[in-house]
């Protein structure tokens, strides 16, 4: 790997590796042609003094590896609602003793845990 080469990829992802003012940054080289690239700022908090701290650490740490020629875009996704809907179908001969006297509440909230380990 060539950590120490100017404008290079994967010199560049592992600088923004381990943030302490966003909880994620990712780079994308090439995002609109050659001498560019995207920079996907996850501030720990979406609230200004966070999301403003986030840009600048992730612009400073990108600028002390990019090459003065490049392009860099920074931007911060918005968050977005999911709603997921889940349908169950238990068929009774299938399962086993235990699960199948558990509860309906208790079922949900282990596929909630489940799917929220998950994400």
């Amino acid at each position: 790997m060539l950590i120490n080469e100017a404008a290079n990829t994967k010199a560049i992802q592992l600088t923004l590796l381990n943030p302490t003012k966003g909880s994620n940054y990712s780079y994308f080289a090439k995002t609109r042609g050659a001498g560019t690239g995207t920079c996907y700022v996850i501030p720990k908090m979406y609230e200004e003094p966070y999301i403003s701290d986030a840009l600048q650490e992730a612009k400073t740490k990108i600028e002390s590896i990019c090459s003065a020629g490049t392009y860099v875009e920074y931007i911060v996704p918005t968050i977005r609602n999911v709603i997921l809907e889940i349908f169950l179908c238990i068929l009774m001969m299938e399962i086993s003793m235990p699960l199948r006297k558990m509860s309906q509440h208790k079922l949900k909230n282990i596929l909630m845990d489940w799917l929220l380990a998950i994400i």
